[in-house]
């Protein structure tokens, strides 16, 4: 693992290397031609076209290097350390010839014009801690490629001040060294904390789509839930149609054995229509309660059609458990913007966690309101508990907390009821100065 994350620090190092460099390189170029200029004369021609030919080389090097670090950077992202090396030795090169100048000019110029030369020397080096900075070895061996042949030549040959030059030289060394090893360090580290801050922005990223992946397989699992409860009551809702059917046909097939039976037809074949619709409606409702809709979709959707899917199967089992139900809705065909199967699922559920804390009450009942509050159209779902206790009721909307049994529930129908309300605009929530349990549904 330390190798792994050493190997992507050396892998962004390099960019800093051989990206964006153009700029350095033709200032290197340009002091090279200042250099000339400096100290050219006929006397030291032949050793500056020499020189010259030798540091366009350099030149060449560099773009060369660069060049193929751009085109093999799968490779160099793979093995950094060979760049690298590759760099080093560029650089040992580079320093090397502009070290060898000392000697090949001291000789023959003036010694102003080897103090100026000198001070060519220390805005070169310190260039190449900037073309350099990103390689510690890289800046060194530039360094003292450069200066050692530098020094040496100050030592050697006879000008003014040639003992003390080699001496601040000496000092001047040892501080690029050392301000090459804080650049390189400062870099180093910089490259460190932003690889490390995106890693955790990466870590979040990934935290985020497993949990919205997991939010949207619990509401599903919270919709097939919601499925197989009403599936658990459908039998008792198709029955009693089924039922009048069976029975109509039993009733004709006894009034065709009779020759005067055309007036009661009508009335039996009517009978048998409407509760084939009724199943029909039961079976429409249950497919679409049961359909998987991932993009969460807000559209314009009908209340009625929202109610009737929501309340098609409630009516065995609000009538098994003694519920007085009622549905006070002004309005029926007023139209939502939603996700309407997202809406009934949460009143089914709200309807279903009434039933079951109230289904050992007294007289029991469960009635729903509406009424327009700013944008929104409210439904209230009340029932007859004396409310839920205040440090319960703020937990109530989290994740996996119920209070019922662990065979009776997730915890996940309110949570996930308050994420589909809030996905199509809306909100739900609780009325803590209720004297009822009440919550209340907001729908855009």
């Amino acid at each position: 693992m330390k190798r792994d994350i050493e190997r992507n620090i050396r892998t962004r190092l390099l960019s800093h290397l051989f990206e964006k460099k153009f700029t350095i390189y033709v200032a290197s170029f340009l002091a090279a031609c200042l250099f000339t200029y400096m100290l050219y004369t006929e006397q030291t021609s032949l050793r500056f076209k020499c020189w010259l030919g030798f540091f366009a080389m350099y030149l060449v090097f560099r773009y060369v290097t660069t060049s193929y670090y751009l085109k093999n950077l799968d490779k160099a992202n793979n093995n950094p350390f060979i760049f690298e090396n590759i760099n080093f030795i560029v650089s040992t090169y580079g320093g090397a010839i502009w070290g060898v100048s000392a000697f090949l000019f001291f000789p023959l110029i003036q010694d102003i014009e080897i103090l100026m030369s000198i001070a060519i020397y220390t805005g070169i080096v310190a260039g190449s801690l900037t073309t350099n900075a990103a390689s510690l070895k890289s800046s060194i061996s530039f360094i003292l490629s450069m200066f050692i042949p530098v020094i040496g030549a100050s030592l050697i040959y006879d000008y003014e001040y040639h003992n003390y030059v080699a001496i601040l030289l000496t000092f001047g060394v040892v501080g690029y060294l050392k301000g090459a090893k804080v650049i390189y360090n400062s870099i180093y580290k910089s490259v460190k904390t932003s690889l490390e801050n995106e890693e955790l922005v990466n870590q979040v990223i990934e935290s985020n789509a497993k949990r919205i992946e997991a939010e949207r397989n619990s509401l599903q699992s919270s919709r097939l839930a919601t499925v197989g409860e009403m599936a658990a009551g459908i039998a008792h809702e198709i029955n009693n149609p089924l039922a009048i059917i069976s029975g109509n046909m039993d009733l004709l097939k006894l009034k065709l054995k009779n020759e005067n039976t055309t007036a009661d037809l009508s009335k039996y074949f009517e009978a048998c229509d409407k509760n084939v619709k009724r199943v029909s409606s039961l079976v429409k409702s249950l497919k679409r309660m049961s359909y998987d809709n991932k993009d969460d979709e807000v559209a314009k959707v009908s209340l009625r059609q929202v109610v009737d899917d929501a309340f098609s199967f409630t009516k065995e089992k609000l009538k098994y458990h003694k519920v007085d139900f009622s549905l006070n809705i002004k309005d029926l065909d007023v139209d939502l913007y939603c996700n309407g199967l997202h809406i009934s699922q949460i009143l089914l559920n709200l309807v279903n966690n009434s039933v079951y804390a109230i289904s050992n009450f007294e007289n029991p009942w469960i009635k729903i309101e509406s009424y327009i509050e700013d944008e929104f159209y409210v439904l209230e779902v009340v029932d007859c508990g004396k409310g839920i206790p205040r440090d319960v009721a703020e937990k109530i909307f989290d994740p996996f907390y119920t209070t019922k049994d662990i065979n009776s529930g997730t915890g996940l129908g309110l949570s996930l009821s308050r994420t589909m309300a809030k996905n199509s605009g809306g909100d739900l929530l609780f009325d803590f100065k209720s004297p009822n349990t009440k919550f209340i549904l907001k729908v855009p």
